[in-house]
């Protein structure tokens, strides 16, 4: 029998990503509408209400047109829906409210799912090395990796990565740190900050840590899909991976949030080697039966645009 989290099906997913919101009319100010001048969305973390046919369907080039706009062919929606508006966030931002209006985004808080409606946007940096490890796994070869937990990531606005580096940057069993200082932060210790690591030296590792930054890890969906074993705490964040579906002990190896029991969960792993092959196995058939279908995933998502596009009716004033 297969399982609940296998291959879900599309209309379940298309009630997911839109959290089923119901059908309602929206009057918006006419000045709220972005300008069609190229880039004028070069505000991050902002809310921004678009025309269909001016900025989905035109020329109109976004501040980062791979972000939202470039990873699909829109042209399907001309015919009905050209005079249609919409809103979305551009940015990590994941307690931005705009009243009762829903809006595309990339991530919502699981708890606090609002009124936001889940898009594949930034798709490069969250999907781009899915592909590529996805065709390297070797089951056979985790055996032989170094029996080491492993994490490289820049410093965020959240702690939990501070938290994990301060407690575990000289621990034997692990290479913890951090790999670019950003956002103003200051280090406990210089040394905390190391050289940055590619996929691939990171797949040389038995175990390897996904934590959360600004929003959703931007790891977590490749290392999901390689042949490394993930250590991670529940999701906060939910985003097109559809984290709400991934499970403890069967994807992931679950640590709790200050990391206190870290080296515990090492210590399992390394007695229960047999197990740890089959929550990868596990974690690799989530990633290919919902996501290794790129016709599909493009599919989803216009269903998605289409019931948003459905049930909100925009008015300008």
């Amino acid at each position: 029998m297969m399982n609940s989290w296998e291959n879900i099906n599309i209309n379940e997913r298309v009630r997911l990503y839109t959290n089923g919101f119901k059908a309602l009319t929206k009057t918006v100010p006419k000045a709220q509408v972005l300008s069609t001048v190229d880039n004028s969305d070069n505000v991050s973390d902002t809310i921004y209400v678009l025309s269909v046919s001016d900025h989905l369907l035109s020329n109109y080039k976004p501040h980062k047109p791979e972000y939202w706009k470039g990873q699909n062919d829109w042209s399907v929606f001309k015919s009905n829906y050209s005079n249609k508006y919409f809103s979305l966030l551009w940015g990590d931002n994941y307690t931005k409210k705009c009243d009762d209006l829903p809006f595309l985004c990339k991530v919502r808080l699981i708890e606090q799912p609002g009124t936001r409606v889940l898009m594949r946007f930034n798709y490069n940096r969250h999907w781009g090395f899915v592909d590529s490890v996805r065709k390297i796994r070797n089951y056979d070869n985790f055996k032989n990796k170094k029996s080491i937990i492993h994490w490289r990531g820049s410093t965020t606005r959240d702690k939990q990565r501070s938290i994990a580096v301060s407690k575990y940057f000289d621990n034997k069993l692990c290479d913890i740190a951090f790999s670019k200082v950003c956002q103003n932060f200051k280090l406990d210790k210089p040394e905390h900050c190391k050289n940055k690591t590619t996929p691939q030296e990171m797949l040389m590792n038995k175990y390897l840590l996904s934590i959360d930054g600004n929003d959703k890890a931007s790891d977590i969906n490749w290392k999901l899909a390689c042949d490394s074993l993930v250590f991670m705490s529940s999701p906060k964040y939910e985003s097109w991976l559809m984290e709400t579906k991934l499970e403890p002990w069967v994807h992931y190896v679950p640590v709790e949030k200050d990391y206190s029991d870290l080296i515990e969960k090492y210590h399992w792993a390394e007695k229960n080697q047999d197990k740890c092959v089959q929550i990868i196995k596990n974690a690799n058939l989530f990633m290919d039966s919902n996501f290794g279908d790129m016709k599909k995933e493009k599919e989803i998502e216009h269903l998605v645009l289409k019931y948003y596009l459905d049930n909100l009716n925009i008015k300008l004033e």
